[in-house]
């Protein structure tokens, strides 16, 4: 039987042994030490050392992927020609400037923006003038030639990076998420008040992984937070705000996570308190390998634990901080959180 030359379990020739294999990888290989910042041109073929994510939709709008007409899906006869005035004409950049009327079709060309409510494009070259007015043809389908918005890049994608997977968090469910190992530690603690702290803690822990190392992570919680085991049996509803906040971190710790999302873990705390939280926060990190994400106002106590930030206002990403001295300079924050 004749190998093929595509064939790539064929072996011809001389065998290579392992050791081999890799001497020779290392000759004509130059190991990566540490990310690079290189120009665009000189990226293709290279590996990204962080995501590359957009600030806004791409495209930013709904736009018609061809040169033709615009119109509604419904004004269309799908058995015969169907014959409508032209009313206006909308390019890149040149919107139509009024809301399109219905019955008639619009002029559009390549990247131009949908005028709103028109859901498909005829192609130019599909379609005929007659006396100012365009004859489609019958058989166009709804959404024809017309580009969505977010296409091709969707702004606020939410993707999470585990063991060289990428899971879209967005598309999961609660209970998937968790199983994912992200756990969240919500503003204002949502805490079982009629519990103890020991259920509350139990309760934590259902994700599959965690029930098995129950014991051992209730031991750790209270190491952590040596009050709540002076408090273990007594209803989390009765006690003090900080002690609340406690559990609720502790809580989230049940699940084995490995993203925690904390969100004000500093409101209704005494000053004290919030410096012991944000503390006990940090040693997480380190005594757990967590990645964290927390927002907080409380911008002097975040930034002693924080390797980068990012400024929020109005609901989006203001500024972006690399490390804490990026965070300390920056305008914004001498503006929002430092009084001047």
């Amino acid at each position: 039987m004749a190998q093929l030359t595509d064939d790539c379990f064929a072996h011809g020739g001389k065998m290579m042994r392992c050791d081999e294999a890799l001497a020779l990888l290392a000759r004509v290989i130059t190991p990566v030490a540490e990310p690079e910042e290189v120009a665009l041109r000189d990226a293709l073929g290279r590996i990204l050392a962080e995501d590359v994510t957009a600030p806004q939709d791409v495209p930013q709008h709904e736009n018609s992927a061809v040169d033709g007409y615009a119109v509604f899906f419904d004004d269309l006869d799908p058995e015969v020609e169907t014959v409508l005035p032209v009313g206006g004409r909308t390019a890149a950049g040149h919107p139509l400037g009024r809301p399109p009327r219905r019955g008639e079709a619009i002029r559009i060309f390549t990247g131009a923006r949908m005028p709103e409510g028109m859901d498909c494009v005829m192609m130019q070259e599909d379609c005929e003038l007659r006396d100012g007015a365009v004859v489609l043809r019958p058989g166009l389908k709804r959404g024809a030639n017309r580009r969505l918005r977010g296409e091709d890049v969707t702004a606020g994608s939410i993707v999470l990076h585990d063991e060289g997977r990428e899971i879209d968090l967005a598309a999961c469910s609660p209970k998937q998420i968790v199983g994912h190992g992200v756990a969240m530690v919500p503003e204002g603690r949502r805490l079982f008040p009629l519990l103890t702290v020991e259920e509350n803690l139990t309760l934590g822990a259902y994700r599959t992984e965690a029930r098995a190392k129950l014991a051992g992570n209730i031991d750790f919680c209270y190491g952590l937070f040596p009050r709540l085991a002076e408090r273990k049996t007594q209803q989390a509803g009765s006690m003090s705000g900080g002690e609340q906040q406690m559990l609720a971190v502790a809580r989230s710790l049940m699940s084995e996570p490995k993203l925690l999302l904390i969100d004000e873990p500093s409101v209704g705390l005494a000053p004290i308190l919030v410096s012991q939280m944000i503390e006990k926060i940090g040693e997480l990190r380190e005594s757990r390998g967590l990645t964290i994400l927390m927002a907080e106002q409380n911008f002097n106590q975040a930034i002693k634990i924080a390797d980068r930030g990012y400024i929020i206002v109005h609901g989006e990403i203001a500024f972006a901080g690399e490390s804490a001295d990026d965070l300390r300079d920056n305008e914004l924050v001498k503006q929002y959180y430092l009084g001047g």
